[in-house]
């Protein structure tokens, strides 16, 4: 009695050109995929570094004018207590009651 042969047996199996060339276009294909999905994470990225870097920029600026406001601010309560201090020269070298010092 001769061994039989199972009917999955790999032997049988072959690969055809046809079908190499359509497993080649396949991988060429998921590496094609993956090359596309890895440049638009890129793309993604370039523009959420974009969209970091404006939102950076306005606020240093929102800062710096703040600061401008602040050193405005303080020169114009110097202007107001020097104005004020005149005043109460000016009133209390009239004689007039009631100037707080």
């Amino acid at each position: 009695m001769t061994p039989s042969r199972r009917s999955d047996d790999i032997s049988k199996f072959r690969l055809t050109l046809r079908d190499a060339i359509l497993l080649l276009i396949g991988c060429i294909g998921m590496y094609g995929a993956q090359i596309a999905r890895d440049y638009g994470l890129r793309s993604d990225m370039r523009d959420l570094q974009t969209s970091f870097e404006a939102a950076t920029r306005s606020q240093q600026q929102q800062i710096d004018q703040w600061r401008q406001e602040t050193k405005l601010n303080g020169v114009n309560i110097a202007i107001q207590q020097t104005e004020l201090a005149k005043l109460q020269g000016i009133l209390l070298g009239a004689g007039i009651k009631g100037v707080a010092k």
